[in-house]
């Protein structure tokens, strides 16, 4: 039996009009800045202890972030 390695599973849910004021609405921008935030900020701690790194961003209309497919 193969052994697997530990993972470091992030939820995040946003709701994808943040920002709405600053640049407009563009579909799917929220989600892909909430991942890209959490992958800058957690990802180099978890590789460092041996684990991956999952980000799951979704946003409150149903949207989903590249690693979350």
């Amino acid at each position: 039996m193969g052994r697997g390695k530990h993972a470091c599973v992030d939820l995040t849910g946003v709701s994808p009009l943040v920002g709405l004021k600053d640049k407009g609405f563009v579909v799917g921008q929220a989600v892909l800045k909430a991942e890209a935030s959490k992958v800058a900020k957690h990802e180099k701690a978890c590789l460092e202890n041996q684990h991956v790194f999952v980000p799951f961003a979704f946003d409150t209309f149903g949207g989903l972030a590249p690693n979350a497919v």
